[in-house]
């Protein structure tokens, strides 16, 4: 298995003189997009299913932004796609090509 660094771009440092291998990772990151959005991105990994072979990584990313908006109208659907447009920069800019060839 190799090295998470070699999928993921956002990550935790592990200090030097610290043992470097993980068994168990929770990260919650809140990152404001200016007026745009928020996203919360969390990462981890739960040590009970990780094998020499297998490190399944949970990868999440909430995107919200506090609105009033009429169920009804045209906005509503232009902030829709302004947060998937957030969503999709979090997603493509934490994961390295080799994760993203992963999903194809």
């Amino acid at each position: 298995m190799g090295d998470l660094s070699d999928y993921l771009r956002t990550l935790l440092e592990i200090g030097d003189g610290i043992p470097q291998t993980l068994s168990g990772l929770f990260m919650r990151l809140v990152v404001p997009f200016g007026k745009t959005a928020t996203a919360i991105i969390t990462q981890a990994v739960e040590d009970s299913v990780v094998t020499p072979q297998r490190l399944p990584v949970i990868f999440d990313i909430d995107v919200f932004r506090e609105v009033v908006l009429a169920p009804d109208g045209s906005d509503l659907w232009t902030c829709m796609e302004e947060l998937r447009t957030v969503k999709n920069e979090v997603f493509f800019k934490s994961l390295s090509p080799e994760a993203v060839n992963l999903f194809r």
